[in-house]
């Protein structure tokens, strides 16, 4: 995948050259978080569950903290994405 990056000094060209810059591969993935029913802990207990996966060399995208009528606990959607090193 690769990026393009646009100069940001000001031109008076009317083409800007761009840059492209590799990105390399990415892997993406979507992890459930759980919890216990502890609502005191809930933030502490998310904290914990995405350092973990930082530990994998895992980035957070995106968190579903749609926030759902029932009383129950519900998994939280979490997307997740890390680069991938090998080769295609």
């Amino acid at each position: 995948m690769a990026r393009i990056r646009v100069p940001r000094e000001p031109s008076n060209q009317l083409i800007t050259p761009l840059e492209v810059v590799d990105m390399g591969r990415l892997e993406y993935k979507v992890e459930q978080v759980h919890w216990t029913d502890d609502l005191e802990s809930r933030n502490d207990q998310l904290i914990e569950q995405l350092n973990a996966f930082a530990k994998q060399g895992w980035r957070v995208v995106s968190v579903d903290l749609t926030v759902h009528a029932s009383f129950e606990a519900k998994p939280l959607p979490v997307l997740l994405v890390r680069e991938v090193n090998e080769p295609i």
